[in-house]
């Protein structure tokens, strides 16, 4: 019995130290299972902070712009206001070397209005036409300072190629161009000038702009393209198409008054009885003027792009046609370059080659004839010769004209309304001067003194005694 209890007191004795022991690993393993799950949850607690904390701007930002949009639109304004503000205090507080171009910016609005004025002007008028290396025709109209601005290609068309890279087309004498217009509307049975109707030298012309650099523009001019039209200017530009080149077309602009007087006085420069300027005006009804706008609707159809120009506006600005083709229609200079360019072209500029004698010399010539003609009729016996006095370059009849009495006026008005048109379809700069006044001798003052100085431009024998 003694021994049975031994038994079974030693049996429970290990049955609660088993259980103790299991008891003891089992906790472990919760314990330890409970401390990998705590770990994990950091981490992933440490991760969600993280996450927020990168994201909190952004979440920020978006409640923002979510409140901005509930607000009032003058609220907003408020807020774009005061951060336009901020942003304009942190770029002035930049220093300078970072800020090149806000510092040329503010250096230009410290210039003086004349001279932003004057940058403006020469930008406006150096218009784009997307033509990288054209073919510039310039076309006049007669009367338009042609034979001054061919004479400064032909002197200085080596230069202008050494130093701009630009080709001078037909540079054999001031008129070679001529050949290719002229000869064209003899091809198309029009009235055309023979002494350049020549198709040998038209398709030398031809010839050599197509051998001159394909990389650099070329310039070719002459009035007589002026009077092309559309079919002529296609066969023209058929010639030039074979060569790859485009064609931009510059186009100069004459008050309608002004270039009337022009070819009056062209066409009476060598007239020993000029017609009166009044005559003249009633003799060319349907006006020149109109042809200027005839001549640009025509241009405007076939050119890949064509630069219109103010021949007033040149002369108010101080610069000639010549610089305005070369810097501006040719080269598409602005600011300091277009202004070097400019200085280069006008020193090179020759003289006037074509000047205008004043409308009172053509009055002067003209009663002077008729005072011949009365000598000759009175049967003055030594009034043989013939009258040979003519206004243009005649500095004796220039001396008179200037003693004689004078009326001056303008009809510009009659003029302006076609004037506006042209402006208006090419966007050139007008001339902001009123023309000048015409000045013609005043017959109706005329005296006896007035008369002996006439009778003085007289042949020897025909003079008032």
């Amino acid at each position: 019995m003694q021994a049975t209890k031994q038994f079974v007191s030693t049996a429970w004795l290990n049955l609660q130290s088993r259980r103790f022991a299991l008891s003891r690993k089992t906790a472990n393993h919760i314990f330890g299972s409970f401390d990998m799950i705590t770990t994990c949850l950091a981490a992933v607690l440490i991760v969600i902070l993280a996450f927020a904390t990168l994201t909190r701007k952004d979440v920020l930002c978006v409640a923002v712009q979510w409140q901005d949009k509930q607000k009032p639109a003058a609220v907003q304004t408020q807020k774009h206001d005061e951060k336009t503000a901020v942003q304009r205090q942190e770029r002035d507080e930049k220093p300078t070397a970072v800020q090149p171009q806000e510092r040329d910016k503010k250096e230009k609005d410290e210039k003086p209005t004349a001279v932003q004025s004057q940058e403006k002007d020469e930008k406006t008028v150096a218009k784009q036409s997307g033509c990288l290396f054209p073919l510039v025709v310039h076309i006049g109209p007669h009367k338009t300072g042609t034979t001054t601005f061919q004479t400064f290609l032909i002197k200085n068309a080596e230069w202008l190629w050494k130093e701009y890279g630009i080709s001078v087309a037909a540079n054999e004498g001031v008129k070679a161009a001529a050949y290719i217009p002229s000869t064209i509307r003899q091809q198309h049975g029009l009235q055309h000038n023979p002494k350049f109707a020549d198709p040998k030298k038209m398709q030398e012309l031809f010839q050599t702009i197509g051998t001159m650099p394909a990389n650099s523009p070329v310039i070719l001019s002459s009035e007589e393209f002026s009077t092309l039209g559309t079919a002529e200017w296609n066969d023209f530009k058929s010639q030039i198409a074979i060569q790859k080149r485009c064609v931009s077309i510059v186009v100069v602009h004459r008050r309608g008054l002004n270039l009337r007087a022009s070819i009056w006085n062209e066409v009476n420069k060598n007239s020993i009885s000029p017609d009166s300027f009044l005559i003249s005006l009633l003799r060319r009804n349907g006006g020149e003027e109109e042809f200027q706008l005839k001549v640009l609707d025509t241009v405007r159809s076939i050119a890949d792009s064509v630069e219109g120009v103010s021949y007033e506006y040149l002369r108010e600005a101080n610069y000639s046609i010549a610089s305005f083709t070369v810097c501006n229609a040719t080269l598409r200079l602005e600011g300091s370059k277009w202004e070097l360019c400019k200085t280069s072209v006008e020193l090179r500029m020759p003289g006037i080659q074509n000047p205008s004698a004043p409308p009172a010399a053509f009055d002067v010539v003209r009663l002077a004839y008729g005072l011949y003609t009365r000598q000759k009729a009175a049967n003055y016996p030594r009034c043989r010769k013939k009258f040979a006095v003519r206004a243009y370059k005649n500095s004796a009849v220039l001396r008179v004209a200037e003693q004689m009495p004078t009326l001056c006026g303008s009809l510009n008005e009659a003029f302006s309304h076609v004037d506006e048109l042209w402006y208006n379809r090419t966007g050139a700069l007008k001339p902001e001067g009123r023309e000048d006044p015409l000045c013609f001798v005043d017959e109706g003052s005329l005296k006896l003194e007035h008369w002996a100085l006439l009778s003085t431009l007289l042949p020897p024998g025909c003079q008032i005694m």
